[in-house]
């Protein structure tokens, strides 16, 4: 970090400060040091950078190291020597702790930090305004932590320093004070705040209250404490807090403390004694104070609170309430408030009625006030005060205290002021008294009659307020009587005053709305009635039910001056179920309403005769009334209608046509009660039973009828009926089926859509239901009246209503319900009809909704609209024109052009276009076949389409319409039942146009219009095909120009339909003889022009639509006659194209090459059968073959080549009518186009042939179309080798052209196409052929033939049966013919195909000449006889060797009358190689000949096997590579003779040939001893044994290699010898111990006994050192007879013991003396390691030990090879010595002897014995400690010795014997 630092740029300080930040969180660091910490203060934009890096990552590791590192340099010595600057240190924590925002865990162990550290430090130190500062920016910042921190150190027990500190430091805080510790209670202030004790707690806000006053006090902390002991339940901590005063109204928020000072007065009334009264008056005190008022609401509020506590509460508490009001009406707000300004008159000295008397005056004294308000402020005070009732602490006083006020206040007021404050003061009572209805009375309710007519409000009700006051609510208490008794004074004076005001008048509905004076009257008076009546009847207190009775009566007195009014009002109040949600502003309960129609009822019972008349008058509302009653929800409602009815019939004997109606529904009036839907039912059979009624008596009865509907619709068109009340009857008379009833109420149909659309809210929905139920009658029975204009516009009109809705439903869509079939069908004419249909597409066109033209067009299809009604529509489009024919169109279009037309012609022919667009469009959705007569509209429809082809592209739907119109005439005639189909084919060739189809194809640019032109011409195909092919070609070639380049699903279905239907009409007027002349071509000529236009479109047709296309195409046109068409085509375009033509979309290397084309003929191909796919290639083999070879040919001046093509076309075409002459035009094509046209298309066969689908399909046929295929194959064969031997000849004519290659190439692949149909063909008929190939004059048609013949014997050799062997049989002499040829009389190709007959015939003879070997005995003549007398022809000689090879092999003892002529003609070869190579090819095949002799023969090869022992061994010792195939042959025949060959040939053999080649060809005697080594591993140890002598023999002349061949050099001689030793070593491993003891001592003494050749004494260690290895732990048993001679050849070898060479003729560096010392003691070493205490005892041990110690000093050659001696042999030796004796005191002697010579004067000696005493201390350990002792004086010396060497070897040698003893060595030296 120091090197950072220094070293950092400022442009890099982020950087740095990131890489610190990651340093300090991944590893554990808690400190920083001096110097970087410096280096970081003196940066100015560090603490920017700080800022920046901890705003989106978390740094808090590096600034807890920085915050720390800053207060311990801060609060250094002050003495000391300062290394940084304070200043800048001190300036740097302040902006750290005040510009970043820490974590909590950062900032609480930072403050941890700071505080442990200043109670470490002298307070003097830290006592300063930079401590100060920062201590109380970071507590302002992060108070909480701050606290938590202190007080835990706090709790704790410090001794006085600390403590004293502790002080210091909290004083230094902010919020110091709340910590410092009371005396008086010996804790902090904040604890004490919190005390359990509720006395602390008072102190401790006393102490607070000095504190403040002396300003030391944190003002948060001060908010925070008084609002939380505000709220404490001790009253003398809560007077404590209110002594504050006015602070408090600083302090806390004005708000929050009038919420708790209303609290402490709501416990004040409860609580009486001891300081409460005290803390209420605080409470009053502060409330009424003017800084609790910081805006009106809050003067209001603290008003409403002290309001109840103006009046008296009891006679026990009348001085406390007199105390209370004079506190209250002479404070700030008693001088200031609106209400309490005329208080001050107010004397409550009084006592008694005095008393009650002045709460009287107080509330008037207050309604007086308030009534001097203007209206703008006194309203919202009202509704304020109202409002606070439900949050006052004393609601039930409260309460009835402002609804005193309120009716006083009504006394003072007007008409509109008074409605209002009755609406909110009923809203209050309705409230309470609502409660009241469950409760019981435990005391009687007091009598008041005397003060009903009191102007002042009674004493019992001031009474109540005064005993509510000790009341904190009324909930789960009994009920007051006197609260009660007050409540219902203010409901009967709230009646009173309503009465001097309104009364009910005569002729009205009940019209409850706010918005008139006389709606808001009789919202009031209704609202009254609920309560009263509900509250009469339901109340379960007698007492309580009789007083609201009694209220209810003064109501009913008050304001009904009649029995009608009151049944009006009664009856109307029963129908608010048929209001709107919402509408009204008092919705009548059904118990209500049972209870008015009961006291409706009633009144009826007592009502005096006649006056129930009036009931059933014309106008009367309460018939009305009753009647929608009947239909009413609830069944006791309904119950109690019937009764009233019963009630006025049993009564009324008035003869009205109400009177007939009401008694024709009582007769049902038991389904009526049951049932709420039946009153339409009900209404609905009455009305229809008097009409019957009346047509039979024609009495008055009629006049009734007519009257009752009269009389009905006049109610309905009143315009005093409510509107919910037009809507309930209209929707009561839904079912009435009557034609008065509709014409009555069609002019407020159009009334009430006219309103709705004006009107907003409730109007607007009532006017659209009323509306809705008159439209309910446009029914089936009504629909002749649409031949009146009113109804007919009402209806139009009501359909036009788009946007006049209900839920999301339209007055339109109701309209449209109404227009079903049955009454489309049941309108009066046709005229009428055609007038409702175009009104509805009028409609359609008009309207900009898409949902409204949807559902139109769903009306208009399922209306039943006919064919000539479609028609009409069709040809209003063109009014006097007929355009049936194309010629006519072209006329009109010219007729327009030269006539100009306005602007407004144009609009009209726009919206007729339109029109036109909308009833095809309907046309189409309908279902065509249920529409009677529906083909007639084809005529109209074709004249539509002859206008869109007239009127060019003046509009931008003309396609669409074209596609409307070949949609529907498709759809026409694709109808299949009886009746379209007749008039289907009497339609006529004029009547359907085909050449508007066509013409309407060439000029449309629209895919979709072409698509739907193709489907209505594949139907005309089918009505008309004689006049569709006429036109079939111009059909196709629009389809290669259009449709088969669009990618979507239905153009390919189109394309499909056309294929089905076109081409089949063409194929079969055909084969009927009546193809068109004016086609001027065949049909073949026709279809392979309509192939060639899919191919043409082929680059623009998409990739996935291409192969089903052609499949559908071809399928279409009979796969077995135009396939092959479709392939040459699809090639001709590749060749002409090329392929990036051909998929222009691709730019990728692979598009450019043939492969992907070939890809997809492949593909079309497999679609079809394999008889069809064999037939298409055998007509494109027959086509090929009639192309020229040049376009320059064909084109030639003489005209010979032209003539004879153009012939050979007209015959084949004669032959095959396949249609040659047409397909293709040679003109086309280039002369290298043509070439690759061939090539293309025969590679194309052969992939086709060897894909795996193709043959997947070949092996899935069954055995019945495997028969049939053949002859299909033989065709295709036939014509494959004739257009091969065309080719063939054409390559002989070009050869010297440039075209050369091509031919060569094409023959090539026409071959190989032969070869995958080869590979198709069943066995014998693949034999058949190629046996006649073989016979062809051509040699490339010969050697072809062979050489698939070759390919199915490799591939395929065991699945030929019996008979194909028979004739595979037959071909053998064909062969032996060809290989027979000579060169003189053939080709030049002869000898490439004599090869390859006789290479055919080698895999003949492997297959066959087992089972037929006479038939193969004169192929090995045949190969004898090429052997001998052509074997200068090397490759022909090869291919006989291996014939013969395989002819022996295969042949067996049948070849053994030829070996004689056989093995001496190879053995010519053999000996005639002196140049050996790997690559001759006539060696290798040679080679292969021997092996397979040898393997086959081996029993009859020994007068040959000498000759071929020498001559193998020859060729092997001159190969270097094992991997090449000579040398793997040679290896084979090597094993051969070794495996094969019994001992007694291939013994005598060997030694035979060894005695030959030692001389001449020494290399070869390492092969051949490995023949023998591999002989004698395969031999029996019996076979051994019986030729033991004689190989004893051999071996000892191998072993005396070395002596013969003294100028052999000795690594060859190593190698020899090796080969040697290895075939010894093999036979010694097959021999017992009896058999191998005097031949090893026979070895020896021919090494060691009558003075032999030195020499030989290397041979015999060499070997004895391979038997040890070999023998292991064997071999000691018999070594005991050679450690004398060894113990004397290590002395006579030893240079230090004597002067002469072992060997006289060695050079100076003696190197045989050295191998033989390196080979003994290899062996020594050997059985000193595998002996297992038999071989070493003491004799053998002294007699070696001295020799082996003396080797130390025998130093020969260079010092490299000394050292390599000792490390290697004599040290392993000597080591091995050692560790086979156990006896210690052997081995002193020898130890002593190998310490002796560490004190020799060479230092190369000295260095040799310290390297062996290491070697024997790492392999004995610790067995050596006990040498030790005498080692150690010989170590001692060599400690320092002269030679560095020797030294160092030395300490490294002390330095393991000390780790081997566990001690070091020192002291003992």
């Amino acid at each position: 970090m120091e090197t950072m630092c220094k070293k950092s740029d400022p442009a890099l300080e982020e950087d740095l400060i990131s890489s610190l930040a990651i340093v300090y969180q991944t590893q554990d660091l808690t400190d920083m040091q001096d110097s970087v910490f410096k280096k970081l203060c003196e940066s100015p934009d560090l603490v920017a950078t700080l800022v920046k890096l901890s705003s989106d990552r978390d740094i808090s590791p590096l600034l807890q190291v920085l915050l720390q590192k800053g207060i311990t340099t801060t609060l250094a010595d002050a003495g000391g020597e300062r290394a940084l600057d304070h200043n800048r240190v001190e300036a740097f924590m302040e902006e750290i702790t005040s510009k970043i925002d820490f974590k909590v865990t950062l900032a609480r162990s930072f403050i941890k930090f700071l505080l442990k550290t200043m109670l470490r430090t002298d307070e003097n130190t830290w006592s300063t305004p930079f401590y100060t500062s920062l201590i109380t920016n970071v507590e302002k910042k992060y108070p909480e932590a701050m606290d938590s921190i202190i007080q835990n150190q706090a709790s704790k027990k410090l001794p006085s320093q600390k403590e004293r500190r502790l002080q210091t430091f909290m004083h230094m805080t902010a919020g110091g004070s709340k910590h410092q510790v009371i005396p008086a209670m010996e804790t902090s202030l904040v604890l004490s705040l919190n005390h359990p004790n509720s006395e602390n707690r008072q102190l401790a806000v006393k102490h607070l209250h000095t504190l403040n006053e002396s300003g030391q006090i944190d003002p948060e902390f001060l908010q925070s404490s008084l609002s939380l002991r505000i709220e404490d339940s001790d009253q003398k901590v809560i007077l404590a807090v209110l002594e504050f005063g006015e602070v408090l109204c600083e302090v806390l928020s004005p708000d929050l403390l009038m919420t708790k000072l209303e609290q402490h007065l709501s416990k004040w009334h409860r609580k009486t004694k001891d300081l409460w009264p005290q803390v209420a008056s605080r409470c009053l005190s502060l409330l009424t104070s003017e800084k609790l008022w910081w805006n009106d609401s809050a003067k209001d509020r603290a008003a409403a609170i002290v309001l109840p506590y103006l009046l008296p509460s009891i006679p026990e508490r009348a001085t406390q309430d007199a105390g209370t009001f004079h506190q209250i009406i002479t404070s700030p707000l008693g001088k200031s408030h609106d209400l309490f300004k005329e208080l001050s008159h107010v004397n409550k000295k009084n006592k008694g009625s005095k008393q009650e008397k002045s709460a009287a005056q107080v509330l008037g004294l207050i309604a007086h006030t308030l009534s001097q308000l203007p209206t703008a402020q006194k309203l919202p005070l009202v509704r304020f005060l109202i409002e606070y009732s439900s949050t006052h602490h004393l609601p039930g006083a409260y309460r009835l205290s402002v609804s005193l006020i309120l009716c006083e206040l009504l006394k003072h007021l007007g008409e509109d002021e008074k409605l209002d404050i009755t609406e909110a003061l009923l809203g209050s009572l309705v409230e309470d008294l609502s409660q009241v209805k469950a409760k019981k009375l435990k005391e009687a309710l007091p009598h008041l009659e005397q003060e009903a007519t009191t102007d002042s409000v009674p004493a019992a009700v001031t009474e109540a307020v005064g005993r509510l006051i000790t009341q904190r609510t009324m909930k789960g208490r009994k009920v007051s009587p006197e609260w009660l008794h007050s409540s219902l004074w203010c409901i009967r004076a709230i009646v009173n005053s309503l009465g001097s005001m309104k009364r009910v008048e005569d002729d009205q509905w009940l019209h409850l709305e706010r918005t008139t004076a006389q709606g808001r009257y009789f919202l009031i008076l209704v609202r009254l009635f609920d309560l009263l009546t509900i509250g009469a009847t339901t109340s379960i207190d007698t007492d309580i039910a009789g007083r609201f009775k009694d209220v209810l009566g003064q109501l009913v007195q008050k304001h009904f001056t009649s029995t009608d009014q009151l049944w009006r009002f009664l009856s109307s109040l029963c129908l608010s179920h048929h209001r709107l949600p919402g509408d009204g502003c008092h919705d009548s309960s059904y118990l209500l309403q049972i209870c008015c129609l009961q006291m409706v009822n009633i009144s009826f019972g007592t009502a005096e005769e006649g006056a129930l008349e009036t009931t059933l008058e014309k106008d009367s509302i309460v018939f009305i009334c009753l009647l929608l009653n009947l239909g009413h929800p609830s069944e006791s409602v309904r119950k109690v209608a019937v009764e009233c009815l019963n009630t006025i019939q049993g009564r009324c004997r008035a003869d009205t046509p109400y009177s007939q109606l009401m008694k024709a529904l009582l007769k049902r009036e038991g389904e009526i009660i049951v049932d709420p839907r039946y009153l339409q039912q009900a209404l609905r059979l009455a009305i229809t039973k008097l009409e019957g009624e009346g047509s039979k008596r024609k009495s008055k009865a009629l006049a009734a009828t007519d009257g009752i509907v009269s009389w009905l619709t006049t109610c309905i068109t009143a315009e005093n009926t409510p509107m919910h009340v037009k809507c309930a009857l209209m929707g009561s008379l839904a079912l009435v089926e009557s034609k008065a009833l509709l014409t009555s109420v069609v002019p407020s149909l159009s009334k009430a859509v006219t309103e709705a659309l004006s009107v907003e809210g409730h109007s607007r929905v009532y006017n659209w239901l009323f509306a809705r139920s008159i439209l309910y009658h446009y029914r089936t029975d009504t629909a002749h009246l649409l031949t009146l204009k009113p109804c007919r516009d009402a209806l139009w009109l009501c359909l036009s209503q788009e946007t006049l809705t209900r839920e999301d439903t339209s007055l339109q869509s109701v309209a449209l319900e109404q227009v079903t079939p049955d009454f489309f069908l049941a309108l009066p004419s046709a005229s009428v009809q055609q007038d409702i249909s175009s009104h509805l597409v009028a409609l359609s066109l008009e309207t900009k909704s898409a949902e409204t033209v949807k559902m139109i067009s769903r009306k208009l299809r399922k209306l039943p609209l006919s064919s000539e009604l479609m028609i009409g529509e069709l040809n209003s489009l063109h009014p006097g024109q007929n355009l049936k024919t194309l010629h006519d169109a072209r006329e009109s279009r010219r007729r327009k052009q030269q006539k100009k037309t306005d602007l407004a012609a144009a609009k009209v022919s726009e919206r007729s276009w339109e029109r036109a667009t909308f009833i095809l469009e309907l046309l189409q959705q309908r279902k065509l076949s249920k529409m009677e007569g529906v083909v007639k509209t084809v005529p109209a429809l074709f004249s539509i389409l002859a206008l869109c082809l007239e009127a060019d592209d003046q509009l931008d739907s003309l396609e669409y319409i074209k596609q409307l119109v070949l949609t529907l005439i498709h759809s026409i005639c694709q109808l299949n039942d009886d009746q379209s189909t007749a008039q289907l084919g009497s339609l006529k060739e004029e009547q359907f146009n085909i050449e508007l189809v066509v013409q309407c194809v060439r000029t449309s640019d629209n895919p979709q219009t072409h698509n739907h032109a193709l489907l209505v011409l594949t139907v005309a195909a089918q009505l008309f095909p004689e006049h569709l092919l006429h036109n079939i070609m111009s059909i196709f070639t629009f389809m290669g120009a259009s449709v088969l380049r669009q990618d979507d699903g239905y153009s390919f279905q189109v394309i499909n339909k056309t294929l089905q239907t076109v081409i089949p009409a063409l194929l079969k007027a055909n084969s009927d003889g009546a193809l068109p002349k004016s086609l001027g071509a065949s049909v073949h000529s026709i279809v392979f022009m309509i192939i060639r236009v899919f191919v043409d479109a082929f680059p623009h047709i998409p990739d996935h639509r291409k192969l089903p296309l052609f499949t559908q195409l071809i399928e279409t046109v009979h796969p077995e006659e135009y396939l092959w068409g479709c392939i040459i085509l699809l090639v001709e375009s590749f060749a002409l194209k090329g392929a990036t033509a051909l998929y222009p979309e691709e730019e990728s290397s692979e598009s450019k090459g043939v492969g992907r084309s070939q890809l997809f003929w492949q593909s079309l191909c497999l679609h079809f059968s394999i008889p069809v796919q064999i037939s298409a290639i055998t007509t494109m083999f027959k086509f090929l073959s009639t192309l020229p070879e040049d376009t320059s040919t064909a084109s030639s001046t003489d005209g010979n080549q032209t003539q004879k093509f153009l012939a050979r076309l007209e015959k084949l075409a004669e032959q095959e009518q396949s249609g040659f002459d047409k397909i293709l035009d040679l003109r086309r094509f280039s002369g290298k186009q043509l070439r690759q046209f061939k090539f293309t298309l025969v590679g194309f066969f052969s992939q086709l042939l060897s894909s795996e689908e193709f043959v997947a399909k070949v092996a899935s046929q069954l055995d019945e179309e495997k028969t049939t295929l053949q002859d299909l194959y033989q065709i295709l064969l036939e014509e494959n080798l004739r257009f091969a031997q065309r080719i063939a000849q054409s390559g002989e004519s070009n050869a010297d052209n440039a075209t050369a290659k091509f031919w060569k190439a094409l023959l090539h692949r026409t071959y190989d196409v032969l070869d995958k149909v080869n590979a198709l063909l069943p066995g014998d008929v693949f034999i058949r052929v190629v046996s006649g190939l073989l016979s062809n004059k051509l040699s490339s048609v010969r050697r072809k033939a062979m050489e698939l013949l070759n390919n199915v014997l490799l591939q395929h050799q065991q699945r030929f049966t019996e008979d194909e062997n028979a004739y595979l049989l037959s071909l053998v002499s064909q062969l032996i013919m060809i290989a027979e040829s000579r060169p003189d009389l053939a080709s030049p190709e002869v000898d490439v195909n004599r090869q390859t007959a006789l290479y055919t015939l080698k895999l003949l003879c492997k297959l066959l000449a087992a089972d037929s070997p006479r038939q193969f005995a004169p192929v090995l003549a045949l190969t004898l006889a090429i052997l001998q007398d052509e074997g200068n022809n090397t490759q022909l000689a090869s291919s006989a060797s291996l014939c013969l090879a395989e002819t022996v092999s295969s042949l067996r003892a049948h070849a053994i009358p030829h070996l004689s002529r056989m093995v001496p003609i190879i053995l010519v070869f053999l000996e005639e190689t002196k140049l050996i190579n790997s690559t001759n090819l006539l060696l290798l095949c040679t080679v292969t000949a021997v092996q397979k002799i040898v393997e086959t023969l081996p029993n009859f090869m020994s007068p040959y096997v000498r000759d071929i022992l020498r001559e193998i061994c020859r060729l092997s010792s001159n190969q270097d590579d094992d991997k090449t195939q000579l040398n793997l042959r040679l290896k084979g025949c090597r094993q051969m003779l070794s495996k094969k060959l019994p001992s007694r040939v291939l013994v005598p053999a060997v030694a035979h040939t060894y005695s030959a080649i030692q001389g001449t060809h020494r290399s070869s005697v390492i092969p051949l001893m490995n023949i023998l080594e591999e002989h004698i591993g395969a031999s029996t140890k019996e076979d051994i044994l019986s030729h033991h002598s004689s190989l004893q023999t051999l071996y000892l002349e191998a072993l005396d290699f070395r002596t013969k061949h003294k100028q052999v050099g000795l690594e060859e001689l190593a190698t020899i010898e090796g080969a040697i030793i290895q075939a010894i070593l093999m036979h010694i491993m097959k021999l017992s111990e009896n058999t191998f003891r005097p031949m090893y001592f026979q070895m020896f003494d021919w090494a060691c006994r009558n003075n032999p050749p030195r020499s030989r004494l290397l041979t015999f260690y060499s070997l004895s050192d391979a038997i040890a290895e070999r023998l292991k732990s064997i071999f000691p048993l018999f070594a005991g007879h050679i450690v004398p001679k060894c113990a004397e050849l290590l002395d006579a070898n030893n240079s230090a013991k004597e002067e002469e060479k072992f060997f006289p003729d060695d050079t100076d560096d003696s190197p045989r003396s050295k191998l033989l010392i390196q080979l003994i003691l290899s062996c020594l070493n050997k059985c000193f390691l595998h002996d297992k205490g038999a071989f070493i005892n003491k004799e053998r041990f002294e007699l070696l030990s001295q020799p082996l110690v003396d080797q130390l000093e025998n130093i020969h050659g260079s010092e490299a090879d000394y050292e390599a001696m000792v490390a290697n042999y004599l040290g392993p030796c000597f080591t091995a010595l050692l560790s086979s004796v156990g006896d210690q005191g052997v081995w002193q002697p020898i130890n002593y002897q190998l310490l002796l010579k560490m004190r020799h004067s060479s230092s190369k000696v000295r260095y040799a014995a310290l390297v062996v005493l290491d070697q024997v201390h790492q392999s004995m350990k610790e067995s050596y400690l006990s040498l030790l002792p005498e080692t150690i004086p010989f170590l001692a010396e060599l400690m320092e010795d002269e030679s560095e060497e020797v030294e160092r070897k030395c300490h490294e040698l002390v330095k393991d014997f000390e780790k081997t003893l566990g001690e070091p060595l020192q002291k003992h030296f």
